[in-house]
Parts: C-alpha cells; sequence; structure tokens
C-alpha cells in the first residue's frame, strides 16, 4: 500500500504566492457558513493556455461577529460540474472545525485565523470549464467564515520539477455519508464496485481516498470512536488496507482545545484534516478497463441510524509513467530566537513517568539535552548554553493530556518557561494543555532585538491545588503598555473582578480564583493596543 504525502507549498501564507509564474484565484472571501447547507460560486479560473504544473488549495476560517462555533463539525470544499444532466461532486478537501468556542469568542474571535491546504493538481482537467466550488457545512450552529484561495504555480522550486504528473481525466467513483453497522443494509450495499475506462494515452492511474467516521452507536461509540479498516480492491483483488483512523489528535496544531480534543478518532481530529490516501493501481490494471471498490470491515449494531462514513473516491488517469514522489517537508527559518545561554524552567504534575525532555540541534540531529528520569510534582531548572544554530525544544507526553488537562483532574498541573541565565526575565511560556508535545523551533541570538515577540500572547497555567491562575502576558515588538486584568461570570455578565498593572512588555500574574462561587467564567487581559480572553470553569 502506498500512502500519499501532501505536497505543501514551500511557505505557509498565501500572500508569499506573488512571484511573477504564479498566481491566486480566491473564490469564496470571508464566506457565512451560518447554517447547515451548501455555499456555492461559480467560477471560471483563467488556466487554458498556460502550463500549469501545480495548483494547491487553501482554506482559511474567521470567525464571524458572534464568534466561531463551538463544536467539531465536517467542512469540505467541493468541485461541482454536471455531465449529462448529472451533478458530479469532487471532494478537493475536508476537514473538521476545531472545538474552538471557549478560545475564540469576544476579542480573540477577531484576530484567530488558522488555514488548511491540499494539492489539487489532479483535478486541473476539471478547472478548464466553468465550475462551481462550494463550501459545505455540517454545523447547527452559527459557525465560521470561510475563504477559499486556489494557487496556480507554473515555475516550481527545482526540487518539485518531477513531481508533477499531468492527468488527462479525472472520474468520481463514491462521494456522500453512508451508514455503517446496519446488519439489514449495509454500507457495501451503498458503496459497490464500478467500472473505470482508461482514456487513450493513460500510462498511470491513481485512487483519492477520504474517509472519516462520525456518529455514536451505544456499544462501541461507533463509527467516531471505533477503529475498523477497510479494503482497497481492483478487479475483486484485495490491493491495500488501511485502518480509518488518527492516532495523533493530541499532537494538533491547534491547541489548546476545550472539550476532548486529544482523543483519537476514525480518520479525523478536531482542527485537523481528513485522513487521504493515494493508491497507485497501475500494476494490478490489465488492458483498459477495471471494476474498482472499497470494502469495509463487518460491523453491526442495533442503532443504526446515526454511525456512518463520509466517503470521498476519485481516479486519476496520468499520461506519464513517473511514480508520484514523496516530497518532504522543507523547514524554513525560526521565527523565535533565545539567547544561547538560559533556563530551561518546568513542574512535573502527578505522572512524570509520562514526560520526557529534548533540546535538539537541527543541522545533524544530535540532543544537546535530553532528561527521560522525570520526578513527580518537582520543578526543574536547567541551565542551557548553546552554539549558535537552530534547536528544537522537544517536551512530550505519552499518555497526550499535557501537564494539564480538564478532564483528568487527578494529574494535577504544571508548566513550562524559558528565562534568561540569571532567571530575571521570562523568555517564553507554553500552554501546559498541549496534548502530546511541545514542539518549538527557535535559533540563537545574543541581540535583544531578536529576544521580543513577534505578536502579542496570552498563556494560561492552572494550579488547581493552590487555586490559581497563572496568566503570562507578552506583548508584541517589547512595547510596554499598562495591562488590565478583567474575570468576567461568563452566565451573569458581571465583572466580578478587575486589576490595572503596570507598564510593561511582559507579565506572569497570579490570580487567585479560591474566592470565586462555582461557575464559568472569562478572564479577559487588555492594553490599548491588545487583548485576549480565555474561559475557565470553578466546579468547587
Amino acid at each position: 500500500m502506498k500512502h500519499y504525502l501532501l505536497i505543501f507549498c514551500l511557505l505557509l501564507s498565501v500572500t508569499v504566492f506573488s512571484q511573477e509564474n504564479d498566481f491566486k484565484v480566491r473564490v469564496h472571501n470571508k464566506t457565512h457558513l451560518k447554517t447547515k447547507g451548501e455555499y456555492s460560486k461559480k467560477v471560471l479560473f483563467p488556466v487554458k493556455d498556460k502550463n500549469i504544473s501545480d495548483v494547491s488549495l487553501f482554506l482559511t476560517l474567521n470567525c464571524p461577529d458572534g464568534g466561531c462555533s463551538d463544536w467539531d463539525y465536517s467542512i469540505s470544499v467541493l468541485l461541482r460540474t454536471t455531465k449529462n444532466g448529472d451533478t458530479i461532486n469532487y471532494q478537493l478537501g475536508r476537514m473538521i472545525t476545531p472545538y474552538s468556542g471557549a478560545y475564540n469568542q469576544g476579542d480573540n474571535a477577531k484576530t484567530w485565523s488558522p488555514d488548511w491546504s491540499w494539492d489539487v493538481s489532479y483535478y486541473l482537467p476539471l478547472m478548464k470549464d466553468s465550475v462551481d466550488i462550494v463550501v459545505t457545512y455540517e454545523g447547527y450552529q452559527d459557525g465560521f467564515l470561510a475563504t477559499t484561495d486556489f494557487v496556480f504555480n507554473i515555475d516550481l522550486h527545482e526540487i518539485f520539477r518531477n513531481k508533477f504528473v499531468k492527468t488527462i481525466n479525472t472520474q468520481n467513483i463514491h462521494y456522500g455519508y453512508f451508514p455503517y453497522g446496519n446488519i439489514e443494509k449495509p454500507i457495501d450495499d451503498y458503496v459497490t464496485p464500478k467500472e473505470i475506462v482508461l482514456p487513450k494515452g493513460t500510462k498511470r492511474v491513481y485512487a483519492r481516498v477520504m474517509i472519516s467516521g462520525h456518529g455514536a452507536d451505544s456499544t462501541n461509540a461507533a463509527a467516531e470512536f471505533l477503529k475498523k479498516e477497510f479494503y482497497y480492491k481492483v478487479n475483486g483483488i484485495n490491493i491495500a488496507k488501511q485502518a480509518i483512523w488518527k492516532d495523533d489528535c493530541g499532537c494538533n496544531p491547534i491547541q489548546p482545545q476545550g472539550g476532548t480534543w486529544i482523543y483519537n478518532r476514525a480518520g479525523w481530529c478536531p482542527g485537523t484534516k481528513v485522513n487521504e490516501y493515494m493508491y497507485d493501481l497501475t500494476p494490478y490494471i490489465k488492458g483498459k478497463k477495471a471494476f474498482v471498490d472499497i470494502d469495509f470491515e463487518y460491523y453491526k449494531t442495533p442503532q443504526i441510524e446515526q454511525p456512518g462514513y463520509n466517503i470521498s473516491h476519485d481516479i486519476f488517469f496520468i499520461e506519464s509513467d513517473e511514480n508520484i514522489p514523496q516530497v518532504g517537508w522543507i523547514m524554513g527559518n525560526s521565527i523565535y530566537y533565545l539567547p544561547q545561554k538560559f533556563i530551561l524552567t518546568y513542574k512535573t504534575n502527578n505522572d512524570a513517568t509520562r514526560n520526557k525532555a529534548y533540546i535538539i540541534e537541527k543541522s545533524i540531529g544530535n540532543k544537546v539535552y535530553e532528561r527521560t528520569q522525570l520526578e513527580n510534582n518537582k520543578e526543574y531548572n536547567e541551565t542551557i548554553e548553546l552554539k549558535e544554530g537552530e534547536y528544537k525544544l522537544l517536551f512530550t507526553d505519552s499518555d497526550c493530556d499535557g501537564l494539564s488537562w480538564w478532564a483528568n483532574r487527578e494529574q494535577g498541573n504544571g508548566y513550562i518557561y524559558i528565562y534568561n541565565e540569571d532567571k530575571t526575565k521570562l523568555l517564553e511560556a507554553f500552554e501546559p494543555d498541549f496534548g502530546c508535545k511541545i514542539e518549538y523551533e527557535f535559533s540563537t541570538s545574543n541581540n535583544p532585538k531578536d529576544l521580543i515577540h513577534k505578536k502579542s500572547k496570552l498563556i494560561k497555567v492552572p494550579d488547581t491545588k493552590a487555586k490559581t491562575y497563572t496568566f503570562v502576558v507578552f506583548l508584541k515588538d517589547g512595547i510596554e503598555e499598562e495591562l488590565v486584568l478583567e474575570i468576567k461570570n461568563r452566565k451573569t455578565k458581571e465583572v466580578v473582578s478587575k486589576t490595572v498593572y503596570p507598564k510593561a512588555d511582559r507579565f506572569q500574574i497570579v490570580y487567585d480564583y479560591s474566592v470565586l462561587p462555582k461557575g464559568s467564567y472569562e478572564a479577559r487581559v487588555s492594553t490599548n493596543s491588545w487583548s485576549e480572553t480565555r474561559a475557565f470553569s470553578i466546579r468547587e
């Protein structure tokens, strides 16, 4: 079985695609995904008579005025065409929204704008005619603002020149949501074998498959939390077996989140793209025709209405006989700096056996710092001295619930800070609710101008034993401002406390919440130029 590694663009922001031979087409521009449904825009891409070599789709989400949706809902981007009066949906990309409500309401909603990207080069033949680009939203509450950018590359970086292989045609095989576990009407009755006919000039054939499980029966929480397999078949023969599972939800780049974001799921995590697989069918096709199919591991449940799989299955007919190479990630320059000598301070929680700490020199992969045997509830103050270069700090948790997580209060709390060499100045702080790991890339520099933060940020560090929250604030570009900490009851909107702190460019504020009654609260930190909020609950 071949796994298809998505080809990411060299840089993450769409604004970098301004080179002479690249161009961008924005189809949806902050389209308001207000209710469950489809949001469609017609477009004629300017690709005729252009030697397009690569196409990427970027989906960016922002929050509407009332804030983002709280829940994990599916959002997909479709390319929709018609043929002989029939509507055909090609799913270019699909992701699941994060548990964002607690972190992206109010002030936070104004700046929250994550994006996701997919290589959609193999759909280029479909883009030469007028098509509909459809954003589908499966949410039941006011959700997000969606922007879709298609970036067309003509001259690629040298390492990608052999990547492009020209698609003759694309064929959709299966698309939709199909029930799973109904013994009277099994999923194989819906996802049936389909014949493909190879166009003239075809030298290679690939299948692209995206599958995710949703719903929860009363027995096994299927299909969302039940690990099952599918089998890809060509002419009735199994050529690949794949678990419908995503096992790294705690490594989510959008963190921390509310809810059960660290729990692994059937092909997806809140805030990530759905798993995607590419299979080379060429060795299994003899002649000009073949039958392709997806079968599923047997499962039955008495609760037949909810559990199911969301499936997208397309075939690409390629005129090149080149294999699709697997291109790895290209590291860019670090955007964070630390001095060559600093103090790494971290405190473990009640289960330190799950934690390990490393600093790795990126150029050669050597571990310049390593501690894998840690004691419970102990603060470590490690003096780190590095030569000039690029490094990566890794702090891992094998249970993927970080040093603090709301659903596992028995583990207690910990923290991770970085100070200057005499511990008189805080340089960096990390969210203790980090899931599986903290991964922090940095370069060393003794230039004070490099050691300031490029954007303002707020970190919340709980200590349930002491009944305190530590709010760590870094202000952008080292600007010193007066700061206000305001605690508000989220239900009554009453401001229960308000404290003003003198001018500084960073703050480490300990707030004693033991005086507060049970309830849901919001901490808002603000200056004249910036503000951010964090939600928290008092249970006892």
